[in-house]
């Protein structure tokens, strides 16, 4: 298969077992057409790829003689190897409890082989089903499918739908399907080969012409066949010169699926027909413009050689695809071959030859992880280290870029150097930050507050410091710079003590700075240091003996950061050439001496292609002495790795070369890239590089590629390898300006038993350790699944997604323990998920009940225009945000609320009752919500209190809570006329009723100036402003404008919320016509479309009714001939709050334990009172803070009032942080002067900060419903920031929005019960 040689038997064992032997086994099957097991005698590649071992639950021959292997492969779940009675019973299982779905299941004829195909490519290839991705073993890609929700068939590519076709049947879906039909029963009849008459390339004639060696006595007998003799009436020949009856004899060789013949040229046997008819289905056009070709060409000896290579690249048996290429270079060869000029086949080969050299070059193999995020900046990414909670990287700007592990979010911002930052190293201890530059200096940061504590530089012109080690025992940090000097920093005491200098260049000389001598010895001479040095070149004199001046910086150059002590290398006891190159990389070991394993020693590698050893040393005498040399050729080392005592080192020209470190000995050159490897980082016991072309490589312990991908579109510079929560991450920067995050859990091995420490940081990951990943991933990896759904409801080409959607979402909840039932919902509408997960048994009786309300239908994402930066359906992790539809509104906030109550069922914490109530028609209008509810009322039972997360911040920093909605309703203003569409030069006069004329007219009598809606006693039921309500509003004003003082007068910005929150409004969307759309036609019909956003004590269908007659009457007036029809499409009653209940106290409790504290900002006395009314009042906020009485005339704000000149309004869009998506990672500008999380406010003394409470003037159909329906209150908690783009492209959710939000969910579903 593979066509090498083993010395041992070992060796060839290893090589069957590696993923890249059975990636060519794959391959080589995937070649074949039926039968792959043909292919494959040798005995040991056999046993290599023969099924697992089963637990003893599993059948086996053995227990079950009766039983064949092929069906007891078939009665095991594809995923778990659980074991059904019967092969029905085990697909109900894998739909039900994995979700897997088998696409177009009416057209497939052959379950039973369908399910051994599958089963053949989990256990012998370890081959996902859904990403094709191999794995190490069976059980390893069975918890890949599982965990990445891949438990499905692979139906979109034509290359996947091939695979699966022999399985299918779809000649019912064909035009000519009787046609079809009787040429497959004919077909069947005759087991014999195509003819030209049965569309085949071979001339018929040809294939009876030439006889089998092997059996000649056919021809010896062929005189006494009656269809032969002269007397038989029978026809002899078709018209394509075939023997009607004669018999089917064979070519000089065959083969299960072709026949061949010495002219080269083959033909399929009939019993394939059907196989081939139904992939050509998908591709007709092609294959038989490319048949129909060779036939025509095949008169000549020319055409004949054409039509040869032309059966090579378009093979039948793939559908008139060529193998191994994507389908664009296929349409390529194609699109040459039908050309039809001489030199079509020149440029197909010429095409063919590259794409085979660039498909060797940049193919993937192996395992490629997936990006679990990105982070854009503006500069390129030269370093990189990761903490326990950060991730540093260091810029080409000079910035020092910190952000959160966790949440990807940009936390600090440091311009720490005036330099490109080339450097980036951690303390043992994680508590200092050590960064060097290409501006010669060194600082040293404070990992708790990010302040600069030390400024290291030397007198001597060291250029640019490519790298930095430090000495934890000897408290001593040691630096190699461009001008091949190692710089040696003794510190010790660093907390007030003794702190030492050493500036080290290895020769005779040495030199250090002790802190006990800081104040006899002089201070730093500010000339010397690297800023006011005068350069060698650029500031030399000129002509006449002067210096040319420096250009000051520009004012918008952001200045570097100050503070910290001056520390300076003296020029005295220099040693020189620590290499003759560049000292490009530098790191220490220890353990390396049995004699004293606690010895340090510094090892460097240099442009001189040498690495080298340094004993260190506490004396004063001699810092460094240099105890090995290893030559690398002439090849320079740009990075170095250690992994024990094994020790990488990365070269230019793509090479790692592998020293072994006790023996000081090269064990292994290893050729990995065609370019300089710039990066290294070991972990999990594998190895990690990054190179010059882009591409990172993973190899194992046996120096096997086992991953390759491009994880960049320029330079890979710098690499970390690190675990966080469980996973096992690899992360990489480039000078594509852009940091990627690679979860390379499923490629790090699993050991024989036990855990192995990498340089005392890294481990080993267990096999329990792997089973029990963190709930976040498994958060972020639902989160993803859910979002791969298309479910848009208001599309009917996207049902089966939603279907699909809904099932797979009920079959989350009963993987966590949840009682599920889909509830129908009328007219074939999509259905509602039911939940219910069940508290304490011991407390059956006294059980409080909450009910969880979300949706999981999106609005649509076509993206025509390309207007989203990643695809809609893929969830992508992009600077601190997770982008897709539907992650913000609403399926983020629905999988955050799932995984809260998983994590307390797991912990046996949950006391409630917790009901999930998940619909697919909410951004339809809840279609067939209200009956499915009341019909399937008895099942959900009692209900206490009512929680949505269905809306956004108010802006993009500071956490609401909502208490009130606006309702709404959809109406359709129709006015026809009895005339047609008219020309209005030929009948336009003022006699004419005109359509569109008199619905202007009508429309303008709804509203007045400013908006006032005209409709009789529509403004009597709201209520005025009390005193309480005045307070929430002068506390969101006070709060947005302390933060953004542009958004003006706090009295206008007041007014104008609550214009948008606690009024009502009219709004016109459209207008249509009748006739062609030009600027000369009198419509005979015309129609508007407008809505009415109510609020609280405004009844819908009081106010339906009011407008309908309102309409109607001025109608009238009108004293037209035409006619007027109102159509209601869709009504939502308005919803209010109480924020003194129960739930809103435990939601603000919960929010400000959450979020935390913040900084900036007044300390917000309480917003509400802790009374508690009665939650059916719809006049909460008239009685709120205990003051019935309304505000006194002079400042109270009636909604009737018609201000003489009012305010420009504050829209959603100027309180957000908008960006456009792409650009780098900022921070919020309230988090540019500080590091911690600012998104909750505190004053004085830090104390905590309540949520802002807000309304909004949209409207969610179901939740007044829901609380009329099950008499509970109900509560709302936005999870979404402003800027979250709900609705519109780029639809995106903070990743530190979607935990926390969790955090407040389970926080919740804990306390509110006890109350």
């Amino acid at each position: 298969m593979c066509q090498k040689t083993y010395n041992s038997e070992n060796a060839y064992r290893n090589h069957l077992k590696s993923l890249k032997h059975k990636a060519m086994l794959r391959s080589a099957y995937d070649r074949t057409s039926t039968h792959p097991a043909t292919e494959i005698s040798d005995s040991d590649t056999m046993d290599e790829i023969s099924l697992p071992q089963t637990p003893p639950r599993h059948i086996g021959s053995s227990d079950h003689p009766s039983i064949s292997v092929a069906l007891a492969k078939c009665l095991l779940c594809l995923f778990c190897n659980y074991r059904s009675p019967t092969i029905s019973l085990n697909v109900v299982h894998m739909e039900r409890i994995h979700g897997m779905f088998i696409p177009e299941r009416k057209y497939l004829e052959n379950l039973q082989g369908l399910l051994q195909h599958l089963y053949q490519k989990i256990s012998e290839f370890h081959e996902c089903l859904y990403c094709g991705k191999f794995k190490i073993s069976s059980s390893a890609l069975q918890t890949h499918m599982r965990d990445k929700g891949h438990c499905m068939i692979a139906f979109d590519s034509e290359a996947e739908m091939i695979e699966i076709g022999q399985f299918y049947d779809f000649r019912s879906t064909y035009p000519d399907q009787d046609l079809a039909k009787e040429e497959v029963e004919e077909a069947n009849e005759s087991d014999s080969w195509e003819t030209d008459s049965s569309a085949s390339s071979l001339d018929s004639e040809e294939l009876t012409a030439v006889p089998v060696d092997r059996e000649p006595h056919y021809y010896n007998k062929l005189y006494k066949h009656p269809h032969h003799c002269h007397h038989n009436p029978r026809p002899h020949h078709n018209k394509d010169g075939w023997h009607s009856h004669a018999l089917h004899h064979f070519a000089v060789y065959r083969s299960e699926y072709e026949l061949h013949l010495p002219s080269g040229r083959s033909v399929g046997h009939r019993s394939l027909a059907r196989y081939y008819q139904q992939n050509l289905h998908n591709y007709p056009n092609t294959q038989l413009s490319l048949e129909s070709q060779a036939r025509a060409d095949s008169t000549n000896q020319d055409s004949e050689v054409k039509r040869q290579n032309l059966q090579q690249v378009v093979s039948r048996a793939n559908g008139g695809l060529v193998i191994g290429y994507t389908r664009r270079t296929q349409l390529h060869f194609i699109a040459i071959l039908m050309a039809g000029n001489e030199h079509a086949e020149t440029e197909a080969s010429a095409h063919i030859s590259s794409r085979i050299t660039a498909d060797h070059e940049d193919s993937d193999t192996g395992v490629a992880p997936d990006r679990s995020h990105r982070i854009q900046h503006s500069k390129s990414i030269l370093t990189l280290v990761v903490s326990d909670q950060n991730i540093f990287a260091g810029t080409q700007g000079g910035e020092i870029l910190i952000w959160s592990l966790e949440t990807f979010q940009l936390a600090k911002n440091i311009q720490g150097h005036r330099g490109s930052v080339l450097c980036l190293i951690l303390s043992q201890k994680r508590q200092l930050l050590f960064s060097s530059a290409g501006d010669a200096i060194i600082n040293v940061w404070c990992t708790e507050n990010f302040r600069r504590v030390y400024s290291i530089y030397s007198t001597y012109d060291v250029g640019d410091v490519f790298c930095v080690a430090f000495s934890p025992g000897l408290n001593t940090v040691y630096f190699g710079a461009q001008n091949t000097s190692i710089q040696v920093c003794l510190q010790k005491a660093l907390d007030g003590g003794i702190l030492k200098l050493q500036n080290n260049e290895p020769s005779n000389l040495s030199q250090w700075y002790d802190f006990n001598e800081k104040d006899s010895r002089f201070s730093p001479n500010p000339i010397s240091h690297p800023t006011h040095r005068n350069h060698r070149f650029f500031d030399s004199k000129g002509p006449g003996g002067k210096h040319t001046p420096r250009i000051p910086l520009p004012n918008s150059t952001r200045p570097c950061v100050e503070g910290g002590q001056q520390l300076e290398v003296a020029t005295e006891h220099i040693l020189q050439y620590a290499h003759y190159g560049y000292v490009y990389s530098m790191l220490l070991a220890h353990g390396l001496n049995r004699d004293s394993p606690d010895k340090e020693i510094l090892i460097s590698g240099g442009g001189d292609g040498t690495i080298k050893l340094w004993d260190l040393h506490a004396g004063q005498d001699e810092a460094l002495s240099e105890s090995a040399i290893f030559n690398n050729g002439d090849n320079s080392v740009l990075a170095l790795a250690l992994d024990g005592t094994f020790l990488y080192a990365g070269l230019a020209e793509g090479d790692i070369n592998v020293w072994d470190l006790d023996t000081q000995q090269l064990v292994r050159s290893v050729k990995v890239h065609t370019s300089d490897v710039l990066t290294l980082a070991i972990g999990g016991g594998l190895v990690f590089s990054g190179a010059a072309t882009g591409r990172a490589k993973i190899l194992n312990q046996k120096y096997e590629c086992i991953g390759r991908w491009r994880a960049h579109r320029g330079l890979v510079l710098a690499s970390s390898f690190a675990s966080y929560g469980g996973k096992r991450i690899y992360i990489t920067g480039g000078n594509d300006d852009c940091l990627a995050i690679w979860d390379v859990s499923e490629c790090v091995p699993e050991p024989n038993g036990g855990s192995k420490s990498i340089n005392g940081r890294f481990l080993f990951v267990t096999h329990s350790h792997r089973a029990m990943l963190s709930l976040l991933d498994q958060l972020l990896s639902s989160l993803s699944r859910l979002v791969s759904f298309k479910t848009v409801s208001s599309m009917p080409q996207y049902a089966g997604d939603c279907r699909r959607g809904a099932t797979w979402l009920r079959s989350l909840f009963k993987s966590f323990g949840a009682t599920t039932e889909m509830f129908k919902n009328d007219h074939n509408l999509n259905p509602v998920v039911f939940a219910k997960f069940k508290g304490n048994s011991l407390t059956s009786t006294l059980r409080k009940k909450i009910l969880f309300y979300g949706h999981y239908d999106v609005i649509a994402a076509e993206n025509e225009k390309g207007n989203w930066i990643v695809d809609p359906f893929q969830l992508r992790g992009i600077n601190g945000y997770l982008y897709g539809r539907g992650v913000s509104d609403n399926k983020g906030p629905v999988i955050a609320a799932i995984y809260a109550v998983a994590e307390l069922v797991s912990e046996q914490a949950l006391e409630a009752d917790i009901v999930f109530l998940i619909e697919g028609e909410e951004e339809c209008g809840s279609r067939g919500f209200e009956s499915s509810i009341k019909k399937h009322k008895k099942t959900i039972g009692d209900v206490d209190w009512i929680l949505l997360a269905n809306s956004y911040w108010l802006d993009d920093d500071v956490p609401c809570l909502t208490y009130g909605l606006r309702g709404v309703i959809h109406a359709t203003i129709q006015v026809e006329s009895d005339h047609p569409d008219l020309h209005s030069g030929v009948d336009g006069s003022a006699l004419m009723d005109e359509s569109l004329k008199d619905l202007v007219m009508l429309l303008a009598k709804l509203t007045a100036p400013h908006g006032r809606i005209e409709i009789p006693d529509f403004y009597n039921p709201i209520l005025p402003v009390t005193i309480a309500e005045k307070e929430l509003y002068d506390d969101i004003t006070n709060t947005l404008i302390h933060r953004r003082p542009e958004l003006g007068d706090p009295d206008s910005l007041s007014a104008s919320l609550m214009q948008r929150w606690r009024e009502p409004s009219l709004t016109l969307h459209r207008f249509k016509v009748s006739g062609p759309e030009n600027s000369t036609v009198i419509p005979r019909l015309a129609s508007a479309s407008l809505s009415l956003r109510l609020v609280p004590d405004q009844e819908t269908a009081k106010v339906r009714d009011s407008l309908v007659k309102f309409l109607s009457e001025e109608f009238c007036r009108l004293g037209t001939k035409n006619r007027l029809s109102i159509s209601i499409e869709h009504e939502a009653d308005p919803w209010l709050g109480n924020p003194s209940n129960e739930i809103y106290r435990s939601l603000e409790e919960a929010v400000m334990e959450v979020w935390g504290l913040s900084s900036d900002g007044p300390y917000r006395r309480p917003s509400v009172s802790t009374s508690t009314p009665e939650h059916s009042s719809e006049s909460n906020l008239a009685s709120m803070g205990g003051d019935d009485t309304p505000l006194s005339a002079a400042a109270h704000i009636h909604p009737c009032i018609a201000q003489p000149s009012l305010p420009s309004p504050v829209t959603s869009s100027v309180l957000s942080f908008r960006g456009d998506h792409s650009t780098q990672a900022v921070m919020q500008p309230n988090q540019l002067n500080c590091f911690v999380d600012l998104s909750i406010s505190t004053y004085h003394g830090k104390r905590p900060r309540k949520p802002l409470y807000i309304r909004e003037g949209g409207s969610i159909p179901s939740i007044r419903f829901l609380e009329k329906e099950f008499g509970a209150p109900a509560a709302h908690l936005p999870c979404g920031q402003a800027s979250d783009s709900a609705h519109l492209d780029n639809e995106r959710l903070r990743l530190s929005n979607l935990y926390n939000s969790r955090d407040i969910f389970k926080r919740v579903f804990k306390d509110l019960p006890k109350r």
